[in-house]
């Protein structure tokens, strides 16, 4: 079974709960929610170290030479929060209009799985804040650790392991 805690929408709650602002306005218009889904989706610090890829040819990049066949993780997180091609990358913020993120790569390589996840996400956020419009954190954020031992990262739920 698949860990919970390393699905998007762990770190979509967190962030939600985190700001009441921002479930409010989602309580409020739900409307916002496939915007939301794109504003949790790239969510900082769940890079995980970067997703292997492999250099075809030799290159420098930033000074740094980096030959065929040499390893490069590509960490999505930091290109999905570049102050140069985001406003404000690091400020949550639900109403904003869809970026063109990263989180599910570009090219040859984008998820076949991307659209599933995003209707995935949207009916569970859908559903969680219509049900459950006054839930709460059980314990501050700052209580709460990531797990770095995986690939996707995600919050550290004991239990579920």
């Amino acid at each position: 079974m698949a860990d919970l805690a390393q699905l998007p929408f762990g770190m979509g709650a967190l962030m939600l709960l985190s700001n009441r602002r921002q479930w409010q306005a989602l309580r409020d218009d739900p409307g916002l929610i496939p915007g939301a889904v794109e504003e949790m989706l790239p969510a900082p610090g769940t890079g995980g170290g970067g997703i292997p890829r492999y250099a075809r040819t030799d290159l420098q990049i930033s000074g740094a030479r980096v030959r065929a066949g040499d390893l490069v993780p590509l960490d999505n997180s930091a290109a999905n929060h570049d102050a140069k091609a985001f406003p404000d990358p690091d400020r949550f913020d639900v109403t904003r209009p869809a970026a063109l993120h990263l989180t599910f790569g570009r090219g040859p390589h984008y998820c076949i799985g991307a659209p599933l996840a995003r209707i995935e996400l949207q009916a569970v956020f859908s559903q969680l804040i219509s049900r459950f419009p006054g839930m709460r954190l059980a314990v501050p954020a700052g209580q709460l650790t990531l797990d770095t031992g995986s690939l996707t990262r995600g919050l550290a739920w004991p239990g579920f392991r």
